[in-house]
């Protein structure tokens, strides 16, 4: 959680925005509460490496919230870094092929999802936003097949839209946004693949 705290707030200091203070821990601990929330839902009895794997998907998505809503921003060497502390956790605890190949489903539908809409887009979403959905696609896939991942991953990208879409209007509706508003995405992200985590429960 150090780590965590640390990395947070170099990169919220450096870009300049503004300077990190403890509403971005408070923010960041929001987030990783709802994410062990959604650990939780998902089994009542987690084995250590799915605790382990969504442990640092949670840390990750705090984070990355905080950051992205305090300067549009999300650092690929977070994302990735993440992702790869968590397949590494996937190989050597689980020994399962089968989780593997889900999780990595997951990290690729997500992935090939955002790299669609930030074609069709023009600028709404960005790179950050492509590599953000790596480690939420592998934890998409804990204790799951590959094909019930594939969908629970669209499910994720629905929820997301939908509370993204939601917001954005009710901004422009409350004059809170403009249509030059530059709205941050990664907290939709986190949204979407939480509660689509939520609801899925014990598999």
């Amino acid at each position: 959680m150090i780590l965590f705290r640390r990395t947070q707030h170099s990169v919220i200091n450096e870009s300049a925005a503004q300077q990190a203070d403890w509403r971005h821990d408070v923010g960041a601990l929001f987030v990783l509460a709802l994410s062990l929330s959604a650990l939780a839902l998902t089994s009542a009895n987690p084995p250590i490496a799915t605790s382990l794997i969504l442990g640092i998907c949670g840390g990750t998505t705090a984070v990355q919230t905080v950051i992205d809503v305090t300067t549009r921003r999300l650092p690929l060497l977070i994302s990735v870094t993440a992702s790869g502390l968590m397949l590494l956790v996937a190989i050597f605890l689980t020994r399962s092929g089968t989780q593997l190949l889900a999780m990595l489903a997951g990290a690729t539908v997500m992935m090939l999802i955002a790299q669609i809409l930030v074609t069709v887009s023009r600028g709404s979403l960005g790179r950050g936003d492509v590599y953000f959905c790596l480690p939420l696609g592998l934890a998409l896939g804990i204790g799951s097949t590959t094909s019930t991942t594939v969908v629970i991953s669209m499910y994720a990208w629905a929820l997301s839209a939908l509370v993204g879409g939601l917001t954005a209007g009710a901004g422009l509706l409350l004059r809170r946004f403009s249509k030059q508003s530059t709205i941050p995405y990664g907290p939709f992200l986190v949204v979407g693949t939480i509660a689509t985590l939520a609801i899925r429960g014990t598999p």
